[in-house]
């Protein structure tokens, strides 16, 4: 493990996606992997990847293209901004800005036991990250450990709108 980004060292599948060079793999899930990656400028940017059997797929693509809508909607720090979108190629994926970070579950396996100032910190901030979702009338859906970034200064981001929805009535939140 990397001491200075918390990540998993692993040999790369590719070196390039859609114009950006993969630097390294984050993390990977039931849909994607995750990339830290370098656009054409030199900035380091995040980059999910939809596996190739699901963007191959409509179904897959259309809740890419879901989550992408998910994610326009919600802004503030407590998400990753979405910098580029490629929903129609077979290489279908996000970019989003590179937040520097663990996922809570990599944290608690690293750091261990948060203290108890910690752990108003982090309930604080993940009501507030909650109340800014349910703001912009989304319902994230599958929040847990491993969709919450915990950034270097301790505040968090919420990952992953794969699975969110829009509220019925946002007048109610």
């Amino acid at each position: 493990m990397s001491e200075a980004s918390g990540t998993v060292d692993v040999v790369l599948d590719r070196q390039e996606i859609g114009g950006y060079r993969i630097i390294q793999r984050l993390g990977s899930g039931g849909m994607s992997k995750v990339y830290e990656a370098m656009d054409g400028a030199g900035g380091r940017v995040a980059l999910k990847h939809l596996f190739e059997h699901i963007a191959g797929t409509p179904e897959g693509r259309d809740r890419l293209r879901r989550e992408v809508q998910m994610l326009r909607k919600v802004h503030g720090p407590y998400v990753a901004e979405i910098l580029d979108v490629e929903t129609e190629d077979q290489d279908a994926f996000i970019v989003t800005r590179l937040i520097d970070g663990r996922t809570l579950e990599e944290d608690v396996a690293v750091v261990g036991i948060f203290t108890e100032g910690e752990l108003v910190r982090l309930a604080e901030d993940l009501r507030d990250a909650v109340r800014s979702i349910h703001s912009a009338a989304v319902l994230h859906r599958d929040l847990k450990p491993s969709n919450v970034l915990v950034r270097r200064d301790g505040r968090v981001a919420v990952l992953d709108y794969g699975l969110a929805s829009l509220l019925v009535e946002p007048s109610q939140v």
